[in-house]
């Protein structure tokens, strides 16, 4: 995440989108010190660069992020991952059509107006 926040000022491409957990972040800080904490699930995975869990996650990316696009250190990191043989582009459009998914209608009023927070800068 430190990587995502690196150079967000200069609104660089690597800023991440993410799901499934929450970033805490605080800009005043230097990059590669800016992540506070992490949660998932209710539970604080990383606070102060301190790893608090053993809980295991499953990260999911699209090739050109884990083939290090926009400088993500995968391959440096020795991370191993299984290309799925659909693009995203097709698995999204698979899901917009299917009667499992949205059955071709993207309807507001299912969704309403909530919007999650994933990312949540620090208050000074």
């Amino acid at each position: 995440m430190e990587h995502a926040l690196a150079l967000v000022e200069e609104g660089h491409g690597q800023f991440a989108q993410i799901s499934g957990f929450e970033v805490h972040y605080d800009l005043n800080l230097e990059p590669g010190q800016r992540g506070r904490r992490i949660t998932a699930f209710g539970e604080t995975l990383l606070r102060d660069r301190n790893i608090l869990s053993t809980t295991t996650l499953d990260l999911v990316t699209i090739d050109f992020v884990a083939l290090d696009g926009d400088g993500y250190p995968f391959r440096e990191l020795d991370m191993h991952f299984t290309v799925i043989p659909v693009s995203y582009q097709q698995a999204l459009l698979e899901y917009l059509r299917s009667s499992g998914g949205l059955a071709g209608v993207v309807d507001a009023s299912r969704y309403g107006f909530y919007a999650p927070r994933r990312l949540i800068p620090s208050q000074p």
